[in-house]
């Protein structure tokens, strides 16, 4: 700035590029400037890093949020309503726990500044069914959008879209095991080459093992990428602690919030109906804590290996508060019984006129929730699947509508 309109209003001023001063000493400007401009670089460079959420919230981008999926909601009961709905980890209506240290590590890992991830980094989670990746996955986007990043699931088409939004962004890929590896690093080197320390890229893929140990998808994207993208895929750790088994304590203090979050969120103020029109005698408990002990006592199964997994102690937890004072778990699995309320949801709202039988009805929900359907015409294509509905238009569109 060489001077301004007036020191008293901002008015703009006069300048001139510092590089024109220096035409006539021909070798460039004096080693102690230079030396200060360069730590003023610095300097600046660290103070914009630093707060990144504001500058980017001077110049808002319209738009930007959509250029991923956030499928995260508030729970809300309806008529309508399947119980199933409890366990959706979109809905988040048991409280999130034992994890803290793992999504604020993936916190630091996305703002950090340093190093040769600072750009661009991408990190996954492999893991069994169940043990929690996409509510882990979804926590770290909410605190990531809180902190003014675009965060979410990769929409399908969308790539080129959040690749060139020039905001932090967080990109989840789920069930990453099951992408085309060139396609996955056709994505991956797009974001790669749109990333800056400015507007940073973390790429987190969610992927299920399976038994042989199989579900991680960077060897074989590894295998399809150009040395660019290598450093980034090889810096990869992924964290274990995502995913840990669960100690018994953890499992019973899991299976009581449940209790009490189920509960609450499910039955209706009079505590005599459920939200499927079922009647109970079984007494709501209005607040967390307030349960009776004989309600809420960990069942002994608690202590079995399939409730190293949260989702296991979640279905038992599901069950028990569903199925009211008669809760007989028996030796059943907790998914079988979880299984018998969403069914008895089915039988109860499903249309008495279609014609079919609760068979092919059982199999249509269990298509339905296990592949889904975008439009009518795909539905109808699923079911067509069925051998008792493979001939037969006008029941399939029964069911579809």
């Amino acid at each position: 700035m060489t001077a301004t309109r007036d020191a008293f209003n901002a008015l703009g001023g006069y300048a001139c590029p510092a590089g024109a001063l220096w035409v006539a000493f021909g070798d460039g400007p004096p080693a102690e400037l230079a030396a200060l401009g360069e730590q003023i670089r610095r300097s600046n460079r660290a103070a914009v890093l630093r707060t990144r959420a504001r500058w980017h919230r001077v110049v808002p981008v319209p738009g930007a949020a959509d250029c991923v999926d956030r499928p995260w909601a508030q729970f809300e009961r309806q008529p309508a309503t399947p119980p199933s709905d409890l366990l959706h980890p979109g809905y988040g209506v048991v409280p999130y726990l034992f994890r803290d240290e793992p999504v604020a590590a993936a916190v630091r890992w996305c703002e950090d500044t340093d190093g040769p991830g600072a750009a661009f980094a991408v990190d996954r989670v492999t893991s069994a069914g169940g043990s929690g990746k996409t509510r882990f996955a979804i926590e770290l986007c909410q605190r990531m959008a809180a902190a003014g990043w675009i965060a979410g699931w990769r929409r399908p088409g969308g790539d080129t879209q959040v690749a060139e939004i020039g905001l932090p962004r967080l990109v989840v890929v789920d069930y990453a095991e099951a992408e085309e590896p060139e396609d996955l690093r056709r994505v991956l080197d797009e974001l790669r080459r749109n990333a800056s320390d400015l507007a940073p890229v973390r790429v987190l893929l969610l992927g299920r093992s399976g038994a042989d140990g199989s579900g991680d998808p960077l060897p074989a994207v590894r295998a399809e990428a150009g040395a660019p993208l290598r450093p980034a895929l090889d810096r990869s750790q992924g964290d274990d602690t995502v995913t840990a088994h669960l100690a018994i304590a953890q499992r019973n203090e899991l299976f009581t919030a449940a209790m009490d979050h189920f509960r609450a969120a499910w039955w209706l103020a009079d505590g005599t109906t459920m939200m499927d029109g079922t009647p109970s005698t079984a007494a709501r408990t209005p607040q967390s804590g307030s349960s009776s002990a004989s309600e809420t006592t960990t069942p002994a199964a608690l202590a079995a290996d399939r409730y190293e997994l949260a989702l296991e102690v979640l279905f038992e937890a599901f069950d028990r508060v569903l199925s009211g004072p008669q809760w007989t778990p028996g030796g059943r699995p907790p998914v079988d019984r979880a299984l018998d309320h969403e069914r008895r949801y089915w039988r109860t709202t499903a249309s008495t006129g279609l014609g079919v039988g609760e068979a092919v009805r059982e199999w249509s929900v269990g298509l339905a929730t296990l592949a889904g359907a975008v439009t009518e015409p795909d539905a109808d294509r699923l079911l067509s699947i069925l051998p008792p509905l493979a001939d037969v238009a006008a029941e399939r569109a029964g069911l579809t509508a």
